[in-house]
């Protein structure tokens, strides 16, 4: 399921360093509402099924406790938010999609 999403992802940040329009700016952007989709899908999936998050509870916790010592991390040596447009983050979201 998430693998039209990581297509489209992939495609924007092409065609915005073909259009020469991509920024910093822009890049920290789209980090911010790649992390707004993720909040909406997790509380869209607690409305309709809470049992599957409490049923993933300790794994979805580690992965946000992961992700909140990265933001602490770069917020202390660079003074801001990482982005989420790496390679690793990339490879994070081909290995968890289920197609």
């Amino acid at each position: 399921m998430l693998l039209p999403y990581f297509q489209t992802d992939v495609f924007d940040g092409i065609i915005a360093r073909r259009l020469k329009v991509s920024t910093a700016l822009l890049r920290q952007a789209d980090s911010w509402a790649d992390i707004c989709l993720y909040l909406c899908v997790a509380i869209s999936i607690w409305l309709v099924y809470p049992q599957v998050i409490i049923n993933f509870r300790v794994p979805l916790l580690s992965a946000i406790t992961i992700q909140l010592i990265l933001f602490t991390i770069s917020l202390i040596k660079f003074q801001k938010f990482p982005s989420f447009h790496t390679y690793t983050a990339k490879a994070w979201g081909l290995g968890t999609s289920k197609e």
